[in-house]
């Protein structure tokens, strides 16, 4: 029985007795029924003992009760108060009514002047707006509520903060408060973000590892080189810098970090009178100025180019610029960016491809000197081997003494022309041999060019008439003598002519010239032949260098006659060069030879 329920009873039985007393008096001659009244306001007062010893000791128990809820809820304050993380107690609307010290000293401010305030005061007003719609749905949600948020202490630095919100519901189920649990997760977050940098710097790591292995030893080492540099140069900016966006499109520098300085050369002041295009190397002025365009339109862009230091000095940097806009103004405020100066890998680059240059030519001068050295060696056997097959035809032939006289004579002298051949061959051959080795000697005296060329067109004649070519001469006797060797000039008018008639076409023409012109003496060989590739002309006098090198060409030779030419011609101190409009049009060798000067007495 509680309390209320007991003086109740205690007024329903004074009633009674009340009653009763009035009954005695108005009945007091009805002594039996006031017998009964009596009786039963006995039992009434009895009943009314007992209903206080229960209130009494009911009322004992409140107290204890009332003592440890006491207990009780001083320590949950103390447990509030002392708690590590921050508590707060808002209203529905997010009014602070009650705060722990660990909320002051996160909001950085005193605990009295904490309550009262909107928990909505210290949100970062870029998250302002999601905060209160968060705050708004409080009302319908039962379960807690988890979100992070940023929050900005009284005169301090922004920091991240991981929110738990309860509702507390009266007993007609309606929100009356909530419940916050603050906890700074700042540190958390710098550590995810380092575990971040530091998986993808080591995911790169392990990128480059693999690409290291798939590369020859030398090329790795070299690529391994170049890319921890890229890494690095990535993660380190030489120099730093900030430009204002007028309204005109003009950039006005704002800051220029000291290693912009020392590199350039330019100070802000010096950048703001010359204008940024001034630092751009001109040849890249239209690339920058077509990456400075992106940059306007509000995208970040990387890019490479060179600049002229203050003194002159070519340097390459690596661009890494992104622009700040204003979403009110629908502009770009600022562009800020940082750049390396990658001039040493830029040259790096450069020195290794021009080795590669180098060794792709030297490689493949060296497979086309292989490539010639076994087509020479081929047409040399096949040189070597036609005449000697005649000669020993015939010569087999003739043990048989089965000929008669004009056969024989036919043999012998197949057999001597052959004989010839082979040693015109072999001559050859130990002519590129000395010119090679340095050991061609000259036996230098007075010579008349008019009979060097008059014997060497004797000694083609024959073969000229076998094809029916005309062999013309034009010969200038008037030229006078020059100082040289008689035989070797006569080798080498020879070795024109026979080309000449060699290439020339049954009914052509040959003819030979010689002329003054100035201080010079100019022999000129001319034939109606087959005419000089013009992809062959500039390696026309190189030893072992033929039009057509195949087993299967129509004419022999081992391809060594120019080269011996030439070097003759330049033993006299002469030159010589090969003239051809085309295939099919012919040819002209000229040579020019110095005429002895006259020393004056």
């Amino acid at each position: 029985m509680n309390a209320e329920q007991f003086y109740e009873q205690l007024q329903s039985i004074n009633d009674r007795a009340i009653a009763l007393y009035n009954c005695s008096a108005e009945f007091s001659n009805k002594s039996h029924l006031a017998m009964d009244s009596l009786e039963e306001l006995r039992v009434a007062l009895t009943e009314l003992r007992v209903a206080e010893d229960q209130l009494y000791q009911q009322n004992q128990e409140l107290v204890k009760t009332r003592a440890a809820v006491e207990v009780e809820r001083q320590r949950y304050q103390e447990l509030f108060e002392e708690a590590p993380d921050g508590y707060l107690v808002t209203n529905t609307e997010g009014i602070i009514q009650q705060a722990n010290c660990a909320a002051a000293k996160l909001l950085n401010i005193s605990l009295q002047f904490l309550v009262g305030k909107p928990l909505l005061s210290f949100v970062a007003s870029s998250e302002r707006t999601a905060f209160q719609n968060k705050l708004d749905q409080m009302h319908h949600m039962e379960r807690i509520q988890e979100w992070e948020v940023l929050l900005c202490p009284r005169q301090g630095e922004p920091i991240d903060a991981a929110l738990s919100v309860t509702n507390v519901r009266s007993r007609s189920g309606n929100s009356i408060a909530l419940r916050w649990l603050l906890r700074d997760i700042t540190e958390r977050k710098q550590a995810e973000s380092a575990n971040r940098k530091a998986q993808l710097l080591e995911a790169t790591n392990q990128a480059l590892e693999t690409e290291i292995k798939e590369r020859q030893q030398l090329e790795a080492a070299l690529r391994q080189s170049e890319e921890r540099y890229r890494v690095i140069s990535e993660l380190i900016s030489d120099y730093t810098y900030v430009y204002r966006v007028e309204a005109d499109g003009v950039l006005i520098p704002e800051l220029l970090n000291e290693a912009f300085t020392r590199t350039c050369g330019y100070t802000v002041k010096e950048m703001a009178e010359n204008g940024w295009q001034s630092l751009i190397h001109p040849e890249d002025t239209v690339i920058v100025i077509q990456h400075a365009r992106l940059l306007f339109s509000g995208q970040s862009d990387v890019f490479e180019h060179r600049i002229l230091t203050k003194n002159g000095e070519v340097r390459w940097v690596r661009n890494y610029a992104r622009p700040v806009t204003d979403a009110i103004q629908d502009g770009v405020l600022r562009i800020y960016g940082a750049a390396q100066d990658i001039t040493e890998r830029k040259r790096a680059e450069s020195e290794r491809e021009e080795l590669l240059a180098r060794e792709q030519a030297a490689r493949k001068e060296a497979e086309t000197a292989n490539q010639m050295k076994d087509e020479f060696l081929a047409i040399v056997s096949h040189e070597l081997r036609s005449p000697l097959n005649a000669i020993l035809g015939w010569a087999k032939l003739l043990r048989t003494r089965q000929f008669d006289q004009k056969t024989t004579a036919k043999a012998l002298d197949t057999i001597e022309r052959n004989a010839q051949l082979q040693t015109n061959l072999i001559e050859d051959l130990l002519d590129i041999s000395r010119i090679i080795r340095g050991k061609l000697d000259l036996q230098i005296c007075s010579i008349n060019l008019v009979s060097v060329i008059e014997a060497a067109i004797n000694t083609v004649q024959l073969a000229a008439d076998a094809k029916g070519i005309r062999l013309e001469s034009l010969v200038d006797s008037t030229v006078g003598s020059i100082s040289g060797d008689t035989d070797r000039l006569q080798q080498v008018v020879w070795n024109l002519l026979s080309n000449a008639i060699k290439f020339t076409p049954q009914g052509g023409r040959v003819e030979v010239r010689l002329a003054r012109i100035d201080s010079c003496v100019e022999i000129t060989v001319t034939d109606t032949g087959i005419g000089i590739k013009p992809e062959i002309l500039p390696y026309i006098f190189e030893r072992f260098r033929q039009a057509d090198s195949s087993s299967t060409r129509s004419h022999g030779g081992l391809g060594l006659g120019l080269a011996i030419v030439r070097h003759l011609v330049e033993l006299h101190g002469g030159t010589v060069h090969a003239q051809s409009p085309g295939e099919g049009q012919g040819a002209t060798f000229t040579i020019k030879l110095p005429l002895p000067t006259v020393k004056s007495q």
